[in-house]
């Protein structure tokens, strides 16, 4: 995963992302975790169900987006729900 700032671009692991918080403004009134898909503040079996739904065609305004954006690549799809998977099985993040 690449992280931008006004001064530089980093790498980070994705075994590293798991516990981290992302906000869009300023004081991190839209924090949330990467895989809390259904906006419940834990990532759980139930995320994995909201994506599925989602990814069947359900609405988005049900998820978070960007939290379903697990493997980083500004989509969500299928591969987002294998990482998601993942994470809960404790593998490769």
């Amino acid at each position: 995963m690449y992280v931008t700032n006004a001064e530089t671009t980093a790498t980070i692991p994705l075994a590293e992302v798991q516990d981290m918080y992302f906000s869009n403004e300023a004081g991190g009134e839209s924090d949330y975790k990467m895989g809390d898909v259904d906006k419940d503040g834990e990532v759980s079996i139930a995320d994995v169900t909201a994506l599925i739904d989602y990814l069947l065609g359900g609405d988005e305004s049900a998820i978070n987006v960007l939290a379903a954006n697990v493997n980083g690549d500004e989509k969500v799809s299928i591969e987002d729900l294998t990482a998601l998977i993942d994470m809960l099985l404790g593998g490769n993040r």
